[in-house]
Formats: structure tokens, C-alpha cells, sequence
């Protein structure tokens, strides 16, 4: 079942107004997204420019900031050189909210007009790419430094049927082993592509939400609320419409594709990955935090269930696509879920596991 025609974020900015975990996961990554981008090999001592690729950007607020680390860097080495930026996501992506802040006149928001620690000549020129990061979005050799921050955990599709969730990690037996497949096949595409993307000596560092044990981090407590209120509210064909495509990996299985000298083959040209750095750190829960700061659990129920809306919202309005009550049911959805959240706050006060790889290609 191909799950790309109907996957967006919420719109109209609601994504970057309620993405707070995403915000929190991407500022604990930019130390490593420093030692990372620091060691890049030489960058071109002509006035030829070098290209960086956003995969899976949404709408804009958990990317600007890397890049801006990324490009102060690039003008610390090499003051006049010229940036181009290469934003991807569906075609069905907010991205107005994105150019918004791309090129918003604030120079605390924006990619094309701040002011890094460096002084500099060189320009960021941004364009987007409306494709899935499961197909090639550059030519091969094209990359200097790709960035995906909370983005490759989702799949490219599901087995054709699911009877135990609308949520790949909460099924059961013989189609959890196959989502495992499918998850397995997913991430070697995705190293192999962007290996081709990537010059030699190029990096790449992902993040994802990750999984380590017994799974009860908060985006796992949240797909349970609201998997159990969508089974109730929602017909059996709307049920079987619904899917929430993200699979959430362990830490072995990211990297599973290297081989005992931690490099990564590519299925043609010779090219190869050497893995750089791959750990699975827990990011702390904002919105427990909040709790814990004021004790007001209205907000914190509105804030989480908002959280979750952004992420979940486009699938469920195109399992009720057929239904005139449509609306109605997707508030009632959500207003079971705020109710869970205000009952028992303690069970989503959970961390999140973020898995990040980091990659270079070295042939």
C-alpha cells in the first residue's frame, strides 16, 4: 500500500507552532551536527558553489537552524562561497510556511538573510524539490552535506492490509515481521540514494525517532490513545484507510546494513558509506517539563494532543474522506485523546528515544 499521496503535516504553520519534541530533538543534535559538518573535506577554491540537501523539511522550523550551523561554517572556511539549498519533501507539504521563513527580512528566523558568527560574501540560494526522499532528488556526486531531522522514520508503504493497528510498531505476528521488512528495505534505499547523491567526502546526519526496549515513549503512548479512539469512531473501511506510516528503529537495525568495518556497500558503481557516528539518546519531554513547571494539565492535554494532530491529522481527514461527518468525528477523535491525557498524564511523560546516524561517503 503506497501511503505518499495522502502524508502532510497539518498546514497553514500549524506543524511548526506544534513541534516542539522535533524543535527539542534537532537543538540536542546540533553539538553533534558540529563535529560532524566541521571535518568536511575541502571545500571548492573557486567561485563553484556547493550544494546542501534538506530531506523531509515540512515546514521549515527543524531545519532552518542546522543549516544556518551548517552554512556558518561553510562562511567561516570559505567567506565568498555560494550555498545552494536543496529543501525536499512531498508535493503535498506546507510550503508556503516553509518560504516564509526562508526568506523572512528576521534575521533570527531566516535562512537567506542571518547573521552567523562568521562575516561573509557568499549568498544561500533555497529551492525545493516536491518529491519523496525515497526516490533520487540530485544528481549522483552533487551533495556536499545532507540533513534529515525527524523525517526517515516513515515508510514508503505498509503491507496491503493491517488488522492490529493503524501504527506499524503496535502490530502483531507474521505483519509486524513484515513491516520489519519493508522498514529493513526502506532504510537501504535510503542510504543507497542519497550514496549517489553525496560527492565523495560529503556527509550526511539523520535523526529519527528511535526505539530502544520495551517501547513506551511518548510517541508510542500516543498511537495507543489514538488508535483505540479511531477504533471505536471510525467504520471498518475507514479503519483500513487509516495508517500512520512511521516505524520507529532500533538502534541495531539502523545499522544493520554496515558491514564489520562499519562501511555500507552500495547496490551499484562501488560506491560506499563509512558510518560515522550512530547512537540513540533520550530527549526529554517538553511537555512534561511544562507539567511539572505549572501543574496546569489543560494546557498540557491541548499542547500534546496539538503534537499529535500535526503529525496525524492529513490521515485521518483522508480515512474519512467519504464521510460527511467527517469534522465532527476527527474533533471527537481528538477530544478523546485530550481526555486520556488530562486522566492520566504520568503514562505520556515519557522521553523520547531519538536515533542519529551519521555518514560519509568515502567511494
Amino acid at each position: 500500500m503506497s501511503l505518499l499521496s495522502n502524508l502532510a503535516m497539518r498546514g497553514g504553520g500549524f506543524y511548526n507552532l506544534n513541534s516542539s519534541i522535533q524543535n527539542r530533538a534537532m537543538r540536542a543534535t546540533l553539538p553533534l551536527l558540529k563535529t560532524v559538518v566541521q571535518p568536511l573535506a575541502p571545500l571548492p577554491t573557486s567561485s563553484q558553489p556547493v550544494y546542501v540537501a534538506d530531506y523531509g523539511c515540512s515546514q521549515g522550523r527543524n531545519s532552518i537552524e542546522p543549516l544556518r550551523c551548517v552554512l556558518d561554517e561553510f562562511w567561516r572556511r570559505k567567506p565568498d562561497l555560494d550555498v545552494i539549498v536543496l529543501h525536499t519533501d512531498l508535493p503535498s507539504n506546507d510550503f508556503e510556511s516553509l518560504f516564509r521563513l526562508v526568506y523572512s527580512q528576521n534575521p533570527e528566523e531566516s535562512l537567506v538573510a542571518f547573521n552567523g558568527e562568521h562575516p561573509r560574501q557568499g549568498r544561500a540560494y533555497c529551492y525545493v524539490a516536491g518529491r519523496s526522499f525515497y526516490e533520487q532528488l540530485a544528481p549522483d556526486g552533487f551533495v556536499t552535506f545532507g540533513w534529515s531531522g525527524i523525517a526517515f522514520h516513515y515508510l514508503s508503504r505498509l503491507p496491503d492490509q493491517l488488522t492490529t493497528s493503524s501504527a506499524p510498531n503496535r502490530t502483531t505476528g507474521s505483519e509486524l515481521e513484515e513491516v520489519r521488512q519493508i522498514a529493513a528495505s526502506d532504510w537501504h534505499s535510503l542510504l543507497s540514494l542519497r550514496c549517489r547523491e553525496l560527492k565523495v567526502g560529503g556527509r550526511l546526519l539523520c535523526t529519527q525517532p528511535g526505539r530502544a526496549g520495551d517501547d513506551k515513549s511518548i510517541y508510542a503512548r500516543l498511537i495507543e490513545s489514538f488508535d483505540r479512539h479511531c477504533g471505536r469512531l471510525l467504520s471498518s473501511e475507514e479503519r483500513q484507510r487509516l495508517m500512520v506510516p512511521q516505524y520507529y528503529r532500533t538502534l541495531s537495525e539502523a545499522m544493520a546494513p554496515f558491514d564489520a568495518n562499519s562501511e555500507f556497500h552500495s547496490d551499484t558503481g562501488g560506491r560506499r558509506l563509512k558510518l560515522l557516528h550512530a547512537d540513540v539518546q533520550e530527549i526529554r519531554n517538553c511537555f512534561a517539563e511544562q507539567l511539572e513547571s505549572n501543574g496546569d494539565r489543560d494546557e498540557f492535554a491541548a499542547a500534546v494532543a496539538n503534537f499529535w494532530r500535526s503529525l496525524t491529522q492529513s490521515q485521518l481527514d483522508y480515512a474519512l474522506s467519504s464521510n460527511e461527518e467527517s469534522e465532527a468525528i476527527s474533533e471527537n477523535i481528538f477530544s478523546c485523546v485530550i481526555a486520556d491525557l488530562k486522566a492520566d498524564p504520568t503514562i505520556f511523560l515519557a522521553a523520547m528515544p531519538l536515533l542519529r546516524v551519521a555518514v560519509e561517503r568515502v567511494a
